[in-house]
């Protein structure tokens, strides 16, 4: 397989819920207000690094998977991952449409 210039070979991701400060324009008047968002943040293998965060537009496994996608393109790193790793949670690992089962299907093999 060819190396990707970084030479990522695994990624391993963890999320969770956050209440996020945003500003919302009410009739021409910004006001603070919050918002639940999900963050996921993106370790990179070798070199156990931070690689970076993104936020899916919702928690469903398509969104963050494409999200985790748009990273590995971006880094150029889509013939080189050989794993990824997360927890055990059932969006994660799900066999038919956990976010694993939706990177291997956007990347074209298996992953580890």
């Amino acid at each position: 397989m060819r190396q990707s210039p970084k030479g990522i070979t695994s990624i391993y991701f963890d999320g969770r819920r956050d209440t996020t400060l945003v500003k919302v324009n009410r009739s021409g008047k910004w006001y603070g207000d919050t918002t639940v968002e999900n963050h996921y943040v993106l370790v990179e293998e070798p070199g156990n690094s931070y690689l970076r965060h993104v936020t899916p537009s919702s928690g469903r496994s398509t969104d963050i998977a494409n999200s985790i996608v748009t990273v590995i393109r971006e880094q150029d790193a889509s013939d080189s991952i050989l794993a990824i790793g997360c927890d055990s949670t059932n969006a994660n690992v799900g066999s038919k449409g956990g976010v694993i089962r939706h990177l291997e299907v956007a990347l074209g093999r298996p992953l580890n």
